[in-house]
């Protein structure tokens, strides 16, 4: 993987656990090379409610910049579940 894209992965997931720490107690974070998935046990919110944060916000940015994918599963009470995808080719053209 290139650095860069590890860079920017390892960021969002820095972020991700940042709201973990403000919204949850418990969190559970898998992945591989081009999948990563965070999930917790929040207090959740309803995505057609609320536009979310800066943060995630910048989550969606830096996986936009490589054309990857960004997934978002929340609901009030119940957590909320990121997953971002990165294709193989995402260190070309990106920053």
């Amino acid at each position: 993987m290139d650095s860069a894209v590890a860079i920017s992965a390892y960021r969002i997931v820095q972020e991700a656990l940042s709201n973990v720490a403000k919204h949850a107690r418990e969190v559970d974070v898998a992945g591989d090379a081009l999948r990563i998935t965070v999930a917790d046990n929040g207090k959740g919110f309803d995505p057609a409610l609320v536009a979310g944060g800066i943060g995630i916000a910048g989550m969606r940015e830096r996986v936009a910049a490589y054309a990857g994918t960004f997934d978002l599963s929340s609901m009030p009470g119940a957590g909320t579940v990121i997953t971002i995808r990165l294709p193989p080719a995402a260190s070309a053209g990106a920053p």
